[in-house]
Order: C-alpha cells, then sequence, then structure tokens
C-alpha cells in the first residue's frame, strides 16, 4: 500500500471514508475544499485509487462540502453539449464553395459577360467608399486566371472543411463568408481610392483565423496548461507569416483583415458568454442559406447596378 498522508486526522476518532477516484487531482481539490472548511481529512492511495477519510463525527460536513462543492463546478464548467456534425454536409459545403467560384470563374472569362462582371464585382476602394458594400462579397468569387482560382480553390476547401468540421457546415461558412466581406469592407476604408482587388483569399484567411481562435477558446476552458491553451493561435499566426505574406502579387493586407476579422468572429461564436451559439448551432441550414444567399445577392446588386 503507498500512503500520503497531507493531514493527521484525530487518532482517537474512527475514520470514514466520504470520497474515493483514481484521479489523484480531483481528490487533491476534495481535500483542499474540506481544509477550507476546516475538517481535518486524510489522503490515502491504494493500488491507484485514492481514498479521502475524515473523522466519523465530521463524515456529514465533510459531505455536504463535497457535494456543495461539485455543483458549483458543475454549474461553472458544464460540459459541452454534444455536437454532431454531419460529413455530408460538410462534403455539400465543400462543393458549394468550389461549384460557385467555377461558375463566377467561366462567366469572368467568357467574351460576352468577362470584362462587365471583373468592372462590377472587383473590391474598388473609391466605389465602397460610395455605398457600393456588395463589392465585399462579390470580389471574393472573382480570380485573375486559373492557378489563382486553385490555390484558393485547394486551400479554401482545405480550411472549410475544418472550420464546418468545428462548427458546423452552415454556421461555418456563414462565418467566414462575413468575415471575410468584413475583411475587405476594413480594407476599402484604408486602401487609396484607385486600389481594386479580387481573390477568395481574404476568405482563406478568415477561415484560418476562425479555426486559430475556436480552438483556443476552447483550449482555455479545458484542464490544459497555459502554454498549450495558447498554441493554436500561436500556430495560426505561424501558418499565416508562412502562407499569407509571401509573394509579389500577395495582398498582405487583405490576407491580415481576413484572418483578424475572422478571429474575432471566432471568439464571438464561441466564447462563453455567447447565448447565441446554440441558435446557430440549431440552425445551420437557415445559416448556409444566409451564406449563400448573401453571396447571390450581392451579384444581383452589382449586375444591377
Amino acid at each position: 500500500m503507498r500512503t500520503q498522508r497531507l493531514e493527521q486526522v484525530d487518532a482517537q476518532q474512527p475514520e470514514v471514508i466520504v470520497a474515493k477516484s483514481r484521479e489523484s487531482r480531483v481528490m487533491r481539490h476534495l481535500f483542499l475544499v474540506l481544509c477550507a472548511a476546516e475538517i481535518g481529512s486524510t489522503l490515502r492511495c491504494n493500488q491507484g485509487t485514492w481514498y479521502l477519510r475524515v473523522n466519523a463525527i465530521d463524515a456529514a460536513k465533510a459531505q455536504q462540502e463535497i457535494h456543495e462543492y461539485q455543483t458549483e463546478t458543475q454549474v461553472i464548467a458544464a460540459p459541452a453539449e454534444t455536437r454532431h456534425i454531419s460529413p455530408k454536409a460538410a462534403v455539400l459545403g465543400s462543393a458549394i464553395y468550389a461549384l460557385i467560384l467555377g461558375t463566377v470563374m467561366y462567366a469572368q472569362h467568357s467574351e460576352a459577360y468577362g470584362d462587365f462582371l471583373k468592372t462590377a464585382g472587383q473590391m474598388q476602394s473609391s466605389e465602397v467608399r460610395n455605398g457600393h458594400l456588395w463589392r465585399c462579397v462579390t470580389a471574393l468569387t472573382l480570380h485573375q486566371d486559373a492557378a489563382h482560382l486553385a490555390g484558393n480553390l485547394v486551400m479554401g476547401i482545405v480550411y472549410g472543411w475544418m472550420v464546418t468540421n468545428r462548427l458546423g457546415a452552415g454556421v461555418g461558412w456563414l462565418a467566414t463568408v462575413l468575415a471575410a466581406s468584413f475583411g475587405n469592407l476594413l480594407c476599402g476604408l484604408v486602401r487609396p481610392e484607385g486600389h481594386t482587388s479580387i481573390g477568395a483569399s481574404t476568405a482563406v484567411f478568415a477561415g484560418l483565423g476562425i479555426l486559430a481562435a475556436e480552438a483556443t477558446v476552447t483550449a482555455k476552458s479545458s484542464d490544459t496548461s497555459t502554454a498549450r491553451r495558447w498554441l493554436p493561435l500561436i500556430s495560426g499566426c505561424v501558418l499565416f507569416a508562412w502562407t499569407g505574406t509571401g509573394g509579389s502579387q500577395t495582398d498582405v493586407l487583405a490576407h491580415l483583415a481576413g484572418f483578424s476579422v475572422g478571429a474575432t468572429t471566432g471568439v464571438l461564436i464561441t466564447a462563453p458568454p455567447a447565448p447565441w451559439s446554440r441558435w446557430l448551432w440549431n440552425n445551420q441550414l437557415a445559416c448556409a442559406g444566409v451564406a449563400v444567399g448573401t453571396v447571390i445577392a450581392s451579384w444581383i446588386l452589382a449586375i444591377k447596378q
């Protein structure tokens, strides 16, 4: 038998077991609870199981203190509800993303509509300041060439898949579209008036920001070390620096805006208290409809303008 005696109880009184567990951390917490309540107790380990004993005369009070402590901790740190992730929905979301980008790319490079669509949908700082906010969305679907499209397709599907496996397909894609659009808006407000830009890379890095923030918030709510809690966000920043800042044609500001707004969005969705989180989760289809509808409505406004 291995015995660890942390506090001596009255030797004249018989000892009573008030709690037992194979989790030493849990038992040490209960021991400290009894110490705070000024109840003498002994913590012993026998063959991997920890036993918390008190004098028989203090057993009722000790059990009451333990019960109150466990009730409080369950309320404060209740386990997250089980959330079902639909693989089919995740695949469908990625397919719709690819379909939208592919369709716009085809129309953009057609002789009949190409120049018109690019002019009507591209990010243009002066036009955004004049109220053409739909350009913040439509610009995400336009691409310069096949290589530009391929890169954003691959990375967008990868990050989109990961986001939807954390937040659900509807919430994940809606958060990505809104974060990327707001990132484009910020860029449009600070860029020179003649600046133009296109591409889904802002959405790609918005997805990365959402992932980093969501994983960090989840880690902070669990029983992990401080260093490990911040590891997802640090990793996200490193990945952003590696993939989002290189190349002569890279729009670093747009990438940074997408990542920053995405991270903020991830925190708003997942950090407690977030009363809207459950509503969003339970309305994945509606969120997906809003995401797709936002893109379609933005293009309708762009074409009618």
